[in-house]
């Protein structure tokens, strides 16, 4: 789930790149996470942090698809 405000700083990033509709360069998105493995109750979900930063990427990738940025880019 995303917090308040990184959906502020998503909802921004959504509008910038859907203002030029020419403009239709390839978006990279990034998960990332700490060098520690996950523990507890994460690490029934996430047993790795490669599945961790991969679902926090995914997260990002659909908020922005359900903006209106176009799922191709």
């Amino acid at each position: 789930m995303l917090k308040g405000e990184l959906k502020d700083a998503l909802d921004n990033a959504a509008n910038q790149i859907m203002s030029n509709p020419n403009d239709l360069r390839s978006i990279l998105i990034e998960g990332h996470t700490d060098n520690i493995a996950p523990i507890g109750e994460i690490a029934k979900r996430y047993p790795s942090n490669w599945e961790l930063s991969s679902a926090r990427a995914a997260n990002v990738v659909n908020y922005l698809i359900m903006q209106g940025v176009m799922s191709g880019r």
